[in-house]
């Protein structure tokens, strides 16, 4: 558990507590823009052009893969890391 979750836990007497965006498995779009300081037509563009890892249909909404975004914010292949998520995806599809 991180601290962040830990201490949103403590405040709310051992009830489920909301989890703060940046532990979500999933990012949405003007989260990401955001954090990297890029429009969202920007990120949009870049991301038509494979230039910025796609984003994944998750109950019906467009969302980002955080590890990738932070790849990609980073300088790292990112594009290694879409190639994986999408082989793995592919042998639970079957």
């Amino acid at each position: 558990m991180t601290a962040a979750a830990a201490k949103s836990r403590a405040s709310t007497n051992g009830k489920v507590p909301v989890v703060p965006v940046v532990d979500r498995l999933r990012w949405s779009l003007a989260h990401v823009a955001e954090l990297v300081d890029l429009s969202e037509n920007k990120i949009r563009e870049l991301e038509r052009r494979g230039e910025f890892p796609p984003r994944v249909a998750v109950d019906g909404k467009d969302q980002f893969i955080p590890g990738e975004v932070r790849a990609w914010a980073e300088g790292r292949d990112w594009r290694a890391l879409v190639a994986e998520r999408l082989k793995l995806e592919a042998s639970h599809a079957t």
